[in-house]
């Protein structure tokens, strides 16, 4: 769940930095999801390196699920954008799984 939480936190705000502007912010959106996941999938690669530290598929899915359900919330909220609405069910399913699945 704190994957889910701290990644969707890091989307939102490269979904910000990247949207500067009201009209790009929804063409921004996969952007700052895809960024948002290849980073936490990079630190899961590195924790598998790391001593002590273990790695698992399920907290990267949890990281893009985080990514972009707080996109979608966001595309929601400022264009009330039908699209992301639609995505909400099959991505909490997916991060559920990869919560229960660790």
């Amino acid at each position: 769940l704190c994957h889910v939480l701290a990644f969707g936190g890091l989307a939102s705000l490269l979904l910000a930095a990247l949207a500067a502007r009201t009209e790009l912010f929804p063409r921004r959106a996969v952007t700052a999801v895809v960024l948002a996941t290849l980073h936490g999938g990079l630190l899961e690669l590195l924790q598998a390196a790391s001593p002590g530290r273990s790695s698992s598929w399920g907290d990267a899915v949890s990281n893009g699920c985080g990514a972009a359900l707080a996109v979608c919330a966001l595309l929601w909220l400022t264009h009330r954008d039908r699209r992301a609405v639609r995505l909400v069910p099959l991505l909490v399913v997916v991060a559920a799984v990869s919560v229960v699945t660790g």
